[in-house]
């Protein structure tokens, strides 16, 4: 923008503006006049087009969901339905439901209560939780 802001000032108190309102308006008028021109000032803020990558988020929930997956799996493989297994761990059905949809991860006191009421090895319930999609 040219001039000093005291001539700014002025132009926009003689348009019934105030100064920063008139910059707006000037770069509005800016972006107008250089949008009919085709031009654009406007950059791309990625360089990959949206949705092409997965977010870290994204990864994360898809790692919890195979967890719960593996644990679900654990649980039938030993013929226990939910409420069964939560008994035999001494925690709620809820608990249990949330391990296996990803929703929570189980604590190590919970594992130990998983290793042995599904009868798996403590090492191989550690594979089932550290599964990387």
């Amino acid at each position: 923008m040219k001039g000093s802001i005291a001539a700014i000032n002025q132009e926009a108190r003689e348009r019934g503006m105030s100064y920063g309102k008139y910059l707006a308006f000037r770069a509005a008028q800016k972006a107008l006049a250089s949008a009919t021109k085709g031009e654009t000032t406007a950059k791309p803020k990625r360089d990959v087009p949206p949705g092409a990558g997965r977010g870290l988020a994204e990864i994360r929930r898809e790692q919890a969901a195979k967890r719960g997956q593996a644990l679900r799996q654990a649980r039938l493989r030993a013929g226990l339905s939910l409420e069964q297994a939560a008994w035999r761990m001494d925690v709620t059905a809820s608990a249990v439901r949330q391990w296996e949809t990803g929703k929570k991860r189980p604590k190590p006191q919970s594992q130990r209560k998983i290793a042995q009421a599904y009868g798996l090895e403590p090492a191989e319930l550690e594979r089932m939780l550290e599964a990387r999609p």
